[in-house]
């Protein structure tokens, strides 16, 4: 009993400035919903005591809106899971 190969599907990809425009406007979409929880930063950066090694480890201490960016980290990967779960693509693609 001879079977024959399923034939492959080739997938062509889009040019770089439309793939770069969708990652525009995912981000522009992921950074207007996550605005009320994560207002735009207005102060420079926290100058902290810890040695290099410790602020390596753990690039959150110190911080006190730690929380804040993991949610907003969980939010952006559940964003593109979802997006891609129902659609195989996001809104920006």
């Amino acid at each position: 009993m001879a079977t024959t190969p399923h034939a492959r599907t080739v997938r062509n990809l889009a040019a770089r400035r439309h793939r770069f425009a969708a990652f525009l406007i995912d981000s522009l979409i992921c950074s207007i919903a996550v605005l009320p929880i994560h207002p735009l930063p207005v102060e420079g950066p926290e100058v902290s005591d810890e040695s290099v090694l410790i602020s390596y480890l753990n690039p959150y201490a110190g911080s006190p809106g730690w929380r804040i960016e993991v949610a907003v980290t969980v939010l952006f990967t559940a964003y593109f899971w979802r997006q891609h779960a129902l659609w195989g693509q996001t809104l920006g693609k």
